[in-house]
C-alpha cells in the first residue's frame, strides 16, 4: 500500500488486488472510492482492501452494511414513475451484489443491510423500498419504530437540514 500524507485524511492506493483502488483514512475509517455497489467485484475489492488494512476477516467488514438514499445516476432527468422503478432496480441489484460478494469472500452467514430512508421519499416510497429489498433477496425487512433525526443535504455539501427518517434492516441470506 502506498500511503501519502494529507491534511485531515490519509489517501492511498491499494495495488495488491488485481485492480487499483483509491482509498483514504477518514476519521479512523477506510473509505474506498469508485465503488459501484451493484458490481460484485467492486464490493469484493473494497472489502479486501479494508480487511487487509485492519488485519481482520472480510466478514467483519461486510456483516453490517449501511446505506442512505441510494439513487440512480441522472436522477433529475427522470420522470417520477421512471425514477421509482430505476431506484427499485438499484436497491434490488445492490442486495444481490452484496450476497454474491459475500459468497466469493467465503462468508456464509447473514448480512445486515441497514437503510435510512424517509417514508415519504418521492424517489422510492417506503412500501416500494421494503418490497424491493425482499425482491433483492432479503429474508425479512424490519423498520425501527423509533425514527432517528439525521442530517440530510446535497452532494456538494452546500445545503443541509435535520430530518426524521426511517431506519430499515434487511436480512440477507448468503
Amino acid at each position: 500500500m502506498n500511503f501519502e500524507s494529507g491534511l485531515g485524511l490519509s489517501p492511498f492506493k491499494d495495488r495488491t488486488a488485481s485492480v487499483t483502488k483509491e482509498a483514504s483514512i477518514i476519521d479512523k475509517e477506510v473509505w474506498v472510492f469508485g465503488v459501484n455497489a451493484t458490481s460484485v467485484q467492486d464490493i469484493v475489492n473494497a472489502v479486501k482492501l479494508a480487511s487487509r488494512y485492519y488485519d481482520i476477516k472480510p466478514s467483519a467488514i461486510l456483516n453490517d452494511i449501511y446505506a442512505k438514499n441510494l439513487n440512480v445516476d441522472r436522477e433529475n432527468d427522470l420522470a417520477n414513475e421512471v425514477l421509482i422503478r430505476a431506484n427499485k432496480d438499484l436497491y434490488s441489484s445492490v442486495c444481490k451484489a452484496l450476497v454474491d460478494a459475500a459468497k466469493l469472500l467465503g462468508i456464509s452467514n447473514q448480512l445486515n443491510f441497514y437503510v435510512f430512508s424517509k417514508s415519504n421519499n418521492p424517489k422510492i416510497p417506503q412500501p416500494d423500498l421494503v418490497g424491493t429489498l425482499k425482491a433483492g433477496g432479503a429474508s425479512s425487512v424490519a423498520t425501527d419504530d423509533h425514527k432517528p433525526r439525521v442530517a440530510v443535504g446535497n452532494n456538494l455539501g452546500t445545503c443541509s437540514m435535520q430530518q426524521l427518517t426511517n431506519f430499515h434492516l434487511a436480512k440477507l441470506k448468503c
